[in-house]
């Protein structure tokens, strides 16, 4: 599961980590096997309402986005989130992902 940030009235979205880290998840992940189920956690007020079901949901207690998660059955197994918000460049994004990848 990847949680990222809605669009703006540009098209683009709202939050910079999401713009720096989506690109280069999907990049990593292309051809690999993996399913990705992209969700939008909304616009801005949307998403940083402290009720955002997301945030409060037991399943997915979201603190930011992007969040990437490998899902198990019906629960998170592993989840990379407050790393990709730290990412300067796309190369450090790479090193998170390509970690958390290898977890398999």
């Amino acid at each position: 599961l990847l949680f990222v940030a809605g669009d703006d009235e540009s098209g683009a979205s709202w939050c910079g980590d999401c713009r720096l880290a989506t690109p280069v998840i999907y990049s990593l992940i292309k051809g690999k096997g993996y399913t990705v189920i992209e969700i939008d956690v909304g616009d801005k007020p949307t998403w940083k309402d402290p009720d955002h079901e997301l945030r409060l949901s037991e399943k997915f207690k979201l603190t930011g986005v992007p969040t990437l998660m490998k899902w198990g059955i019906g629960k998170p197994i592993a989840r990379l989130d407050s790393e990709l918000e730290t990412c300067k460049t796309e190369d450090d994004v790479e090193r998170f992902v390509r970690a958390f990848l290898s977890g398999d």
